[in-house]
């Protein structure tokens, strides 16, 4: 097994983003199947009672890119001290440019840094 060593390297800040509506599974659900009964055991298997949901107009994107605005501010940290950008994401906004290469343009972190999507 080969093992990498990167002296240096740290993790000097992490951010992550939901929306901040939710959405009742059971209530879509039961507009999905047409019956209460139905939507409860959908629900009762799955175990999830409610999932975030973005506004009209409103982008992962834009939500990332507000958290990692609050992350700059909050670690007294600038975008040259920024070496790596990894955005992990199921639902990226597009396959080119990736997510991570567009925060990246959008908070001024150098061309050069080492940005890509973590699906």
């Amino acid at each position: 097994m080969n093992i990498v060593n990167l002296e240096g390297v740290k993790i000097a800040g992490i951010c992550s983003c939901v929306p901040a509506r939710s959405e009742d599974n059971l209530a879509r659900c039961t507009e999905v199947y047409g019956s209460a009964a139905k939507a409860a055991s959908v629900i009762k298997a799955i175990g999830i009672k409610s999932r975030r949901v973005l506004s009209k107009g409103v982008t992962t994107l834009d939500l990332s890119i507000a958290a990692a605005k609050d992350l700059l501010a909050n670690s007294n940290t600038e975008p040259d001290d920024i070496g790596a950008i990894i955005y992990v994401t199921f639902t990226p906004e597009r396959q080119m440019p990736c997510n991570a290469c567009m925060v990246q343009k959008i908070l001024g972190v150098d061309k050069n840094v080492v940005a890509f999507d973590l699906n």
